[in-house]
C-alpha cells in the first residue's frame, strides 16, 4: 500500500515538473518575440524593409518640410528710382511714417539748383506704412563736381543729398544731407510739420534721429529765402526810384518852325 501511494506522489511530480516547463519555454519564446524592455508583455511588431523605408522617407519628409516652413520667404517691395549694377547706385530701404501717404519724391544733389521730376511713377502712391526700397545713381553728381574749377571746389567739398517730399495733404518738407552712405534701412517721420530720419548708423551700430537736425537746417532754409527775398525787394525799389527820376526830366525838343511862338534866338522850344 505504501509503495503504490509512493508512486502516485512521484508520477503527479513528474507530470507538475513537466507542465512547469512547458510553462516556462512558452514565455521565453514570447519575451523574444516582443518589442521593448526583455519581458515586456507587448506583443512584436514585424515590420517588412518595404514598409520600413516608406515610413522613414515620410518621416524625413515631415522633417524636410517643417525646416522648409521655418524658412522666410523673401520680401518683394517697390522700388522708387531704377535699380543699377553701377557701384556709383546708392540703394536704402525707407518707411512711410509720415501718417500719410507720400505723392512725391524727388532727390538733388548739391550742386543742383532745384529738384527734378517726381522719382514715383505716375499714378504710384508711397503708401503709409509701405517699406520700399529707394535708388539713386550719384554718377551725375560726381561728373558735376569733377567738372567744377579749383575755386568752385574749395568752396564745395563735399557732395550732400536732399530729398523733398510731398505729402497727400499738399505738405512738403525735406530730408537735408541725406545718410546714402551711413544707412540701410530708415523710417521717415513727421512731427510737429518737421519731417526727419530714424535709422541705424552702420558704422557705430547707434540710433540716430535726424529731428534736431532738420529743425536747424529749416531755420537755416527760412532764413536764408528772407534774405533772398529782402535782396529782391530792394532792387525792386532801386529800380523804382530811377524809374520815378526819369519821369522828372524831359528831353527838349527841337523846333525848326518859331512863326507865332515865343522863343530864344535858338528856336528851341521848352514843356
Amino acid at each position: 500500500m505504501k509503495n503504490r501511494i509512493a508512486k502516485i506522489i512521484l508520477a503527479c511530480g513528474i507530470v507538475i515538473c513537466l507542465l512547469a516547463v512547458t510553462a516556462c519555454s512558452e514565455t521565453q519564446t514570447q519575451d523574444k518575440g516582443a518589442t521593448g524592455t526583455p519581458g515586456s508583455s507587448q506583443s512584436a511588431k514585424v515590420v517588412s524593409p518595404a514598409v520600413s523605408s516608406a515610413s522613414s522617407g515620410a518621416v524625413s519628409g515631415a522633417f524636410s518640410g517643417s525646416a522648409s516652413a521655418n524658412v522666410e520667404p523673401e520680401v518683394v517691395r517697390k522700388t522708387i528710382g531704377k535699380q543699377g549694377a553701377s557701384s556709383t547706385t546708392k540703394k536704402v530701404t525707407l518707411l512711410n511714417l509720415t501718417g500719410q501717404n507720400i505723392i512725391s519724391f524727388t532727390i538733388k544733389h548739391s550742386l543742383e539748383q532745384q529738384f527734378g521730376a517726381n522719382m514715383l511713377e505716375a499714378g504710384d502712391v508711397f503708401l503709409l506704412d509701405e517699406s520700399r526700397d529707394v535708388y539713386y545713381d550719384t554718377a551725375a553728381a560726381l561728373d558735376a563736381q569733377a567738372a567744377q574749377t579749383a575755386e568752385e571746389k574749395s568752396q564745395n567739398l563735399y557732395l550732400t543729398y536732399n530729398i523733398q517730399i510731398v505729402l497727400a495733404d499738399g505738405t512738403t518738407f525735406i530730408i537735408h544731407d541725406f545718410p546714402f552712405n551711413d544707412m540701410e534701412n530708415g523710417r521717415i517721420i513727421v512731427q510737429n510739420w518737421t519731417g526727419f530720419l530714424e535709422y541705424v548708423d552702420l558704422l557705430t551700430g547707434e540710433d540716430v534721429v535726424t529731428r534736431q537736425h532738420e529743425i536747424e537746417a529749416n531755420a537755416a532754409d527760412q532764413a536764408a529765402a528772407y534774405a533772398a527775398q529782402q535782396e529782391l525787394w530792394a532792387q525792386q525799389q532801386q529800380w523804382a526810384q530811377q524809374q520815378q527820376q526819369q519821369s522828372y526830366y524831359t528831353e527838349p525838343v527841337q523846333n525848326n518852325n518859331d512863326d507865332g511862338c515865343v522863343g530864344d534866338a535858338s528856336g528851341l522850344l521848352y514843356n
